[in-house]
């Protein structure tokens, strides 16, 4: 592997910050350095994984910056996106040649933001009944179950 400079390291824990893949960054430090590095050495200085104290504090602040960025870009937010979808309703519902095409395609995709389609999210909804579950836990059937408060 290589020897980096500061400025090099500094520049891979930045990357790191901003959740760039090791890839990504390995490219980067190709086309800022013109250094050709190896997914494994920028593993070293990723502070998700707490495998180096030395660069904490630049990855930290670099990462509050990033987030701080990202949280000021409208289009992030489902209220701003859900503001221009309502726009876009509005405007073709109003006109008189109304496209019902482009109108059903809004309302499916304000549908599908509202119900966290788009998201990481995923709701578990369980029906099964609390008895059914300790039952389950315990391998035997719901009705097996000693009567204990």
């Amino acid at each position: 592997m290589p020897r980096l400079t500061k400025q090099q390291q500094a520049f891979i824990v930045q990357q790191l910050a901003c959740f760039r893949s090791y890839s990504d960054v390995c490219a980067d430090v190709k086309e800022t350095f013109n250094l050709e590095i190896e997914r494994q050495h920028v593993y070293h200085y990723d502070q998700s994984r707490k495998t180096n104290e030395k660069w904490k504090e630049i990855f930290d602040a670099t990462r509050k910056a990033f987030l701080k960025e990202a949280s000021e870009i409208g289009i992030a937010h489902q209220a701003y996106r859900l503001r221009k979808l309502q726009e876009i309703f509005d405007r073709q519902n109003s006109q008189a040649r109304r496209n019902d095409v482009l109108l059903m395609d809004v309302l499916e995709h304000a549908a599908k933001e509202k119900g966290g389609v788009f998201t990481n999210n995923h709701k578990v909804d369980m029906k099964v009944s609390d008895d059914e579950l300790l039952a389950k836990f315990l391998g035997c059937k719901p009705d097996e179950l000693p009567d204990v408060i």
